[in-house]
């Protein structure tokens, strides 16, 4: 083999190598297991948010004497005496290279926080590694086991029509991606009116967006996909801004059908639902 066939080789494979690094994944529900005894012990959902990973405790397999809804009467702070259950014990975690680092691991059992790493020893096995801020030598590493991958594909990034509430036509057009982990849209097209001109610009927006075109304007933002093991996709605590008044609104977006979006705008008890029809499944990644 020439010099030059082994070093196009040895890129290949580092580059296969890097790709593999990447993909890597821990989100997911993950099974913990008591050290002694090896029993299962609770169950954590790792999720993927802008500050990092996060495990919430999903199910904690008790012992008789434990009830069935243990509070953590060690913690401090705005823990202390809250359920177990749905509390967060994993955050701030972020990837470097085949490790997730610079995390906190909350012990429920005695309310005390440690720093953590993680890694995967393999596809369905992590191991969590806490210790005490400034004496890593004296550590404690969990294995975990994986229960069921997170669905971390998303079927609502693309192009989608809004379809005005009185006449059913398309108001404007909107994409949706993806950016630094939260859904985002902006308009590309408007469908404006005879009288509205071809450039339509935001009359009711306040501050740096007033007077500026609707087409290119971000109007949907930090929407997160809610944690959740089943298929039905549905992103939740994000803003709207409604060009028409200025307005910007809690939301939540989901798919009814694969071509049809339900976004939802809240104004204190009241909400308003939308429907968007796709255009195509394009989509944008700036990640």
């Amino acid at each position: 083999m020439k010099i030059h066939e082994i070093i196009s080789l040895l890129i290949f494979v580092l580059l296969s190598f890097t790709n593999v690094l990447h993909s890597q994944t821990v989100e997911g529900l993950w099974e913990s297991y008591h050290d002694e005894t090896g029993m299962p012990l609770s169950r954590v959902l790792i999720t993927n948010h802008k500050e990092g990973i996060v495990g919430t405790v999903q199910n904690i397999f008790f012992q008789p004497w434990e009830g069935n809804n243990p509070k953590c009467y060690y913690c401090q702070g705005e823990r202390h005496m809250q359920n177990v259950l749905g509390m967060d014990v994993l955050w701030d975690f972020s990837k470097d290279g085949s490790n997730w680092v610079g995390g906190k691991v909350l012990d429920p059992s005695n309310g005390k926080i440690y720093n953590g790493k993680i890694w995967l020893e393999s596809d369905r096995k992590l191991k969590l590694r806490a210790y005490l801020p400034g004496v890593r030598f004296l550590n404690r590493t969990q294995n975990w086991e994986l229960v069921k991958r997170r669905k971390t594909e998303t079927g609502v990034l693309g192009i989608w029509n809004a379809i005005d509430d009185v006449s059913g036509l398309p108001s404007s057009r909107i994409e949706l991606y993806i950016d630094e982990n939260t859904l985002k849209g902006k308009v590309i097209e408007k469908y404006t009116q005879p009288w509205e001109g071809q450039d339509a610009i935001c009359i009711s927006c306040t501050g740096a967006l007033k007077g500026e075109n609707i087409v290119g304007m971000k109007i949907l933002y930090n929407f997160e996909l809610k944690d959740q093991m089943t298929n039905q996709e549905h992103w939740v605590n994000g803003k709207v801004m409604d060009p028409g008044n200025g307005k910007t609104y809690n939301s939540s977006i989901w798919l009814e059908d694969k071509n049809t979006l339900k976004l939802r705008g809240y104004w204190g008890p009241f909400h308003r639902t939308q429907t968007w029809k796709r255009v195509s499944a394009i989509s944008k990644n700036i990640n």
